[in-house]
């Protein structure tokens, strides 16, 4: 599981089993956000992931600013390892 600031696009929350499945430490995730993440996702789900990202992103920033702060969102996509497997 983690939680991404849409609007830093920075995690709020990593946990465990995200980084033991690809085999990177908290601290770089944390450090490299959602772009940095963006290497580990796999090819065929990257587009998809970007595009959705960016919609949903833009619906949010029209919201009222406490519509906003209940905003949550659930993304499933495919990682790779640290090995690019």
């Amino acid at each position: 599981v983690v939680v991404l600031d849409h609007f830093s696009m920075k995690y709020l929350y990593v946990g465990e089993n995200a980084i033991n499945v690809i085999g990177i430490s908290q601290e770089e995730m944390y450090a490299g956000g959602l772009e940095y993440m963006a290497r580990y996702v796999h090819p065929a789900d990257l587009e998809k992931l970007v595009t959705i990202s960016s919609l949903i992103t833009e619906c949010i920033k029209k919201l009222p600013e406490e519509e906003r702060r209940q905003c949550r969102l659930s993304y499933d996509y495919r990682l790779k390892f640290e090995n690019g497997e």
